[in-house]
């Protein structure tokens, strides 16, 4: 038997090549999933963040039921590097060494505060940012379903504007 090679490597090049936006796709939409589960872990941390007794051994034992090196190869180390410089300066307040003084604490309590609000913030901005693309993609998914009326409120929405821009030049 006898093979027909360029018959072979244009048919796996055409099935490497057609395979592609099918994995593109899947890969996105783990990471969607990823993202999402780990706003909702970040964000069932606010009541503890918030709590006056927050202790580094607190947020350690929460933060270790999360899969927090599934969501860092996932998703990327900044919301990761975050989290960890955070627990570092509680372990800094809660264990200061022999030789910090009175400024090296204050200078901590302040890093802390700072690094806190940023932590809050970040799972509000993931939250509010999911939500956003939420609406987009049933957006879109309501145009696929009818396009004619998705057609029809485009042109209507384009009118609109021409006119808002055409009164607010006069």
């Amino acid at each position: 038997m006898e093979i027909n090679w360029p018959e072979l490597i244009i048919g796996a090049v055409l099935g490497f090549g057609l395979s592609l936006p099918f994995y593109f796709h899947q890969r996105n939409e783990r990471r969607r999933e990823v993202g999402i589960n780990w706003t909702k872990d970040l964000r069932s941390l606010e009541p503890l963040l918030f709590a006056p007794a927050l202790t580094y051994s607190k947020l350690y034992t929460a933060t270790s039921a999360f899969p927090l090196d599934h969501y860092r190869r996932v998703l990327g180390p900044s919301d990761f590097r975050l989290l960890e410089n955070f627990q570092n300066v509680l372990v800094e307040i809660e264990h200061p060494p022999a030789t910090s003084t009175v400024a090296d604490r204050a200078q901590a309590l302040e890093r802390a505060k700072k690094l806190h609000a940023e932590l809050v913030n970040r799972g509000r901005h993931r939250s509010a940012q999911e939500y956003t693309e939420l609406m987009a993609r049933e957006r879109r998914q309501e145009s696929r379903r009818h396009p004619i009326h998705w057609a029809r409120v485009g042109v209507k929405n384009y009118f609109i504007r021409r006119r808002r821009n055409k009164q607010g030049q006069d």
